[in-house]
């Protein structure tokens, strides 16, 4: 593919244009659960571990077809999408499982952290904007861990596991009690691989606090964001890690559509102030901000949006 946006759509007020193409924005979750991996797949494809330079999917490819297309849609099409069977359940956990022993061999001894388990090629282990996502969540984690020997941790959206992973490897003397809240598939396939993990497919673990929650790449696909998102920082007694939320600069926030095939899958643009007065309304306040890195050019949309992250914190009398 070319990169050009395609032709509008004018049925139902659509926009469409694929993104397969645009060097700075990433479109494909290899675990097939479209807006979990916002950056990884069109980030620099960095070096694997042969020394050697990784490709990306080039146009006329296979993988390149099956790229998901973003459409810029209204709030009925929005609407309409949430009520649909399965919107919330696309693609497969299969690409995820396949790779997750190159994972495990990625985090053995001082290995650098430069590479990505959704990403589709597990050789490439020095690049930097996936070195930058996990050593986000490893000081994040050594953060919340200061005069602690035991973190609790809530990973929302959070897959197979791959951030317990990464926590344990990072911090190995830091004891974690770690709970993960994903769609029913994705914890059936998770559950014997980490079983350590407590599990969770439904709001019930809201009902407790955390030391860190960790929300990356999910906001935009919740639709009952601004019901959801004060509940989960609420969760956090301590630290939320807030990560890969698209953003657009100055304009309203507004509903798009990522179709990957014959699905369609809800997708959120915010602007900053709504997100953060959300979380602050839980009683969190920004701690530092988080570079991301990555731009999505919108066709259709009133600006582009720039992925962004944030790290909150609870203010406490007794922190120094």
């Amino acid at each position: 593919m070319d990169g050009h946006p395609h032709p509008s759509i004018e049925e139902n007020g659509i926009s469409a244009y694929n993104v397969s193409a645009m060097s700075e924005v990433p479109v494909r979750d290899g675990e097939g659960l479209i807006g979990r991996a916002s950056q990884a797949s069109l980030a620099d494809p960095g070096t694997s571990a042969d020394g050697t330079t990784a490709e990306r999917p080039t146009a006329g490819t296979a993988e390149a077809a099956h790229s998901p297309i973003v459409e810029v849609a209204s709030e009925e099409l929005g609407a309409k999408l949430v009520r649909e069977p399965g919107w919330d359940q696309m693609g497969e956990v299969g690409p995820s499982i396949a790779r997750w022993p190159a994972f495990e061999r990625n985090l053995v001894g001082a290995n650098p952290l430069g590479f990505y388990h959704e990403f589709h090629d597990p050789s490439v282990v020095r690049d930097v904007h996936f070195h930058n996502l996990h050593m986000t969540f490893a000081y994040v984690l050594a953060l919340a861990a200061h005069r602690r020997s035991k973190v609790s941790v809530l990973d929302w959206g959070g897959g197979l596991g791959h951030y317990y992973r990464i926590g344990r490897a990072v911090c190995p003397d830091v004891e974690l009690e770690y709970h993960l809240k994903d769609l029913p598939l994705m914890v059936a396939a998770g559950t014997p691989i980490n079983p350590q993990i407590v599990w969770h497919t439904d709001d019930a673990c809201l009902s407790r606090r955390y030391d860190l929650v960790m929300l990356g790449a999910s906001l935009q696909c919740m639709p009952d964001w601004r019901t959801q998102l004060p509940r989960i920082a609420a969760s956090a007694d301590d630290i939320l890690l807030l990560t890969r939320i698209p953003v657009v600069r100055s304009g309203p926030g507004y509903v798009a559509v990522l179709r990957d095939g014959d699905m369609a899958q809800f997708h959120r643009h915010f602007t900053e102030r709504e997100v953060l007065d959300l979380v602050e309304s839980s009683g969190l306040s920004v701690f530092r901000q988080v570079v991301i890195g990555h731009t999505l050019a919108v066709e259709g949309g009133s600006e582009p949006c720039d992925f962004r992250g944030w790290i909150f914190r609870r203010p406490s009398p007794t922190r120094s």
